[in-house]
């Protein structure tokens, strides 16, 4: 059988690497890092932008900006220019790959990868040019000067606030605190602080100079070290400016001995912690805004013209929207803890957003987090990539965030590729014929048919990157109870895979598509093994020195990337140990990859770990029915097809979720339909999309 029994509605998604994330506590490659000369790594070095008729690039995106080459996270400080108008979006980057350990030095001769902001700004939210590498704002503080900002170990997230007429950039600065913890480390400390364009005639806003507001001693007794994430400033009632960051508290324990993570620390609820100012200079610490069950990363809170007075939103990264009251006077969050929906599913992680004044919208971008495959000539990984700008509304009725793609992504639209009414959706995936590409935009209205009554169910889907012969695809899917008031419909993701002759393929070691580090934070190696013994010897040095970590595959040379080590951690590799090579054979028998597990750790089989055709894994999200809104058997998906990703907006953007998938041929381009119920029709508008990266931009 080509295509998943319908009945079943197997949920699978394509499962990618979280590698490395400061919003989730500064979780990093610890693994040995390779010496490399020093240098930039400037546009004339990195490959050209990809283009349609740039075969040595299939999978790097065409409308998901990023930079050319190295690690991307977190979208930070996103704001409108009064002066220009122009937009502008930064982004965690590491430049040469997984990010360095905040508390790693720097051994002489390297160059140093810790994270920094990344600057790309644009004209119409439409196309986008990334100022380079020398610009945005840095990390590297205590080498500039006195006044600039002790980030010498890395730039944190941040947001943007226009004071005065002026974008001011809050972020954490990141440094070594000068003493030492109980195990004798020197734990990173975080100081804030704020960036400034540093010559305001130059529209582009390439440059930035820094000063530090709240340093790190002033950390409030009792919350870690770890205070991040600055939040937009708000003017309270009292006229002051207000900030807050997320973190933890620590119970009795003094903050310099609480660093992150802590095990040891009692009482750690998360902490929203607000400090406030008269001047936007001088900062005193206040409370929290809303305390968490748990560590704090990238916090958002902000209020929609569709909410009543004093409501608003809190989010955190990975946590379900939390909706309630703001008390102006007390600047007190009060949650009402029966909200539902996410900003993002899957593999959408940190958000971050700004109101829009111009254009009177809430605009967001959402990380989308996993490696593809590139080429430049230092050989560099690329990680990662900002989801297309989304405006965000709020529905009073479903009491969630209604989020759709902003209207100027259409204009990236190249060529109309389809446009059909009425088209009745087969039992078997039938191709759309016209519909071909790795870069679409795919609108499609399903219908179930009039003879099916309340109660029964109605499910159909399309498939997409299907291969010539049909075996591979991402299928984005369907299923309600027709009349059913209140209840959800279920969203799901396939992946289906077979080789294009037919074979299948083993899941879990598609190295490509980062399936080999399936929804962990444990980022991959790449490793100068020549031989197995040598490969084995990598990955068990590379996973006894990364925390959580227990167990690894090491890839062969010339195996999906290799050589290089897969390393996963407990939650993602529940499998009994069987076959050593389970997931890794190859189509004539031999194994690709070499596989074990740490000592005293359960055994598993870590090739298989994620399970699922080709590293694929269990998921689905729920589309949000009001208890007066029932399904009517009318359902609507939109989804953003980019060469090694796909966003998924369902029922006018009620719901989203965002997935990596790498095909394992970039020649699967194919879209079809398919629907387990006799009778569904569709109506359905394909469009060829172009770049997003504006004339020039390395």
């Amino acid at each position: 059988m080509l295509y998943p029994d319908l009945s079943r509605w197997a949920l699978l998604i394509v499962v990618t690497s979280a590698v490395f994330n400061p919003c989730a506590g500064g979780t990093v490659n610890t693994a040995p890092r390779a010496v490399t000369p020093g240098g930039p790594v400037t546009a004339e070095s990195l490959h050209a932008r990809p283009t349609k008729t740039s075969p040595s690039q299939p999978f790097f995106p065409r409308f998901h900006i990023r930079p050319p080459a190295g690690h991307v996270n977190d979208p930070n400080g996103p704001f409108r220019d009064p002066n220009t108008g122009f937009v502008h979006l930064f982004m965690q980057y590491c430049p040469y790959g997984p990010c360095m350990s905040q508390k790693a030095p720097i051994t002489p001769g390297e160059r140093p990868n810790y994270q920094s902001a990344a600057h790309f700004f644009s004209k119409d939210l439409v196309r986008w040019t990334w100022t380079g590498e020398h610009s945005g704002v840095i990390a590297g503080g205590q080498n500039e000067s006195e006044t600039d900002c002790p980030d010498d170990h890395g730039v944190y997230s941040g947001s943007t606030t226009i004071v005065n007429g002026t974008p001011h950039y809050l972020y954490p600065g990141v440094h070594l605190n000068p003493t030492p913890w109980t195990d004798g480390t020197r734990y990173p400390t975080m100081s804030q602080c704020y960036a400034i364009p540093a010559d305001p005639s130059d529209p582009t806003l390439a440059q930035w100079k820094k000063r530090t507001i709240i340093p790190s001693t002033q950390i409030p007794h009792g919350l870690s070290q770890h205070l991040h994430d600055d939040s937009e400033a708000f003017v309270g009632a009292d006229g002051r400016w207000w900030v807050f960051m997320g973190g933890k508290a620590c119970g009795p324990k003094a903050t310099g001995d609480c660093p992150h993570p802590d095990p040891s620390a009692t009482d750690a609820h998360g902490v929203n912690y607000l400090f406030s100012s008269a001047d936007f200079q001088t900062w005193r610490p206040e409370h929290s805004l809303v305390n968490t069950s748990g560590f704090v990363s990238c916090p958002e809170f902000f209020h929609l013209p569709e909410m009543a007075p004093n409501q608003y939103v809190y989010h955190a990264m990975g946590a379900t929207n939390a909706f309630g009251t703001f008390d102006p006077d007390a600047v007190v969050f009060h949650p009402d803890g029966h909200s539902i929906g996410k900003y993002d599913n899957a593999d959408g992680h940190a958000s971050k957003s700004f109101w829009d004044a111009t254009t009177h919208r809430r605009i967001m971008w959402s990380w989308i987090s996993g490696g593809f495959p590139c080429n430049n000539s230092e050989h560099l990984p690329c990680d990662s990539m900002q989801s297309v700008p989304r405006e965000m509304h709020y529905s009073p009725a479903l009491d969630t965030l209604i989020i759709t793609p902003v209207s100027e992504v259409a204009q990236l639209r190249t060529t109309s590729l389809v446009h059909a009414v009425d088209l009745a959706v087969p039992t078997v995936p039938t191709p759309l014929v016209g519909a071909d590409g790795d870069a679409l935009d795919v609108l499609l209205n399903f219908s179930c048919p009039q003879t099916a009554g309340p109660g029964s169910t109605c499910a159909a889907a399309v498939q997409l990157r299907v291969s010539p012969d049909g075996g591979e695809f991402i299928q984005v899917g369907f299923t309600g109870v027709i009349g059913a008031a209140g209840k959800p419909v279920v969203v799901s993701i396939e992946h289906g895979s077979k080789s294009l002759d037919g074979a299948a393929v083993a899941p879990g070691c598609n190295v490509t598509n980062n399936s080999n580090i399936p929804r962990s934070n444990l980022p991959g190696v790449v490793v100068p093994a020549k031989n197995d013994a040598e490969g084995v010897a990598e990955c068990t040095a590379a996973c006894a020195r990364t925390h959580g970590c227990v167990a690894w595959v090491f890839v062969r040379a010339g195996h999906q990337g290799g050589p290089r080590c897969a390393l996963k951690d407990n939650t993602f590799c529940p499998n009994p140990l069987s076959d050593p090579c389970a997931g890794c054979r190859n189509a004539d028998g031999t194994c690709g990859c070499v596989s074990g597990t740490m000592a005293g750790a359960p055994s598993r089989n870590p090739n298989a770990c994620g399970g699922g055709g080709g590293g694929g894994k269990a998921g689905s999200f729920d589309v949000p029915y009001a208890a007066t809104d029932a399904f009517d058997g009318r359902f609507a998906f939109r989804v953003l097809v980019d060469t090694s990703v796909i966003e998924v907006y369902a029922q006018g953007g009620r719901a989203i979720g965002t997935y990596m998938y790498i095909p394992q041929n970039a020649a699967s381009t194919g879209v079809r339909v398919v629907a387990s119920t006799a009778g569904v029709t569709a109506t359905a508008d394909v469009w060829a999309m172009g770049s997003a990266y504006a004339p020039g931009t390395p």
